[in-house]
């Protein structure tokens, strides 16, 4: 605490018989010192955190690979992905693709209700990368993202849903 208001605390406390008690909140005795006050800090956001945490653990889900052959005599694109989402029917999800084992793209859509539409894009080997993912047809769970070579259908990845 600043030295001033310690010592004003004194000076407002005069007569009430407390000032012996200005001291040794001043030097970190007392119930109200920073070393007190920050610990409780620490254990309320540690608290917080940890409840938060608890509603929002995070779900993975990996689709099958998909084979493409892109035009040009290129060698085969192997192509895979996961989706992350603390939940898969109201929230954000995430989806990362590889081709080859190589990051190709990533992006991240939103859940109401069980819907979904997200597009976004990326790069392999000096090419675009389209990605488009929606929610399968009712009452099956679960997202489908198109996957293309530009303009190309490159392949299909399907993550299962919860059920």
């Amino acid at each position: 605490m600043p030295q001033s208001f310690c010592v004003n605390a004194r000076k407002r406390r005069a007569g009430t018989g407390l000032t012996a008690a200005a001291p040794a909140n001043a030097k970190g005795g007392g119930a109200h010192s920073p070393a007190r006050s920050g610990a409780a800090r620490k254990l309320v956001l540690f608290i917080l955190l940890g409840t938060l945490g608890a509603c929002a653990t995070p779900l993975t889900y990996t689709a099958k690979p998909v084979r493409f052959q892109p035009p040009g005599g290129s060698a085969a694109w192997e192509i895979t992905g996961r989706l992350d989402t603390s939940d898969p029917d109201s929230g954000d999800a995430a989806v990362t693709i590889w081709i080859n084992g190589q990051f190709a793209a990533v992006g991240g859509f939103q859940v109401h209700d069980g819907i979904a539409d997200g597009s976004f894009t990326g790069a392999y080997s000096g090419r675009k990368i389209t990605v488009h993912c929606t929610n399968v047809a009712p009452p099956s769970k679960g997202f489908l993202c198109d996957i293309g070579d530009g303009a190309i259908p490159a392949g299909t990845l399907a993550f299962p849903g919860a059920d």
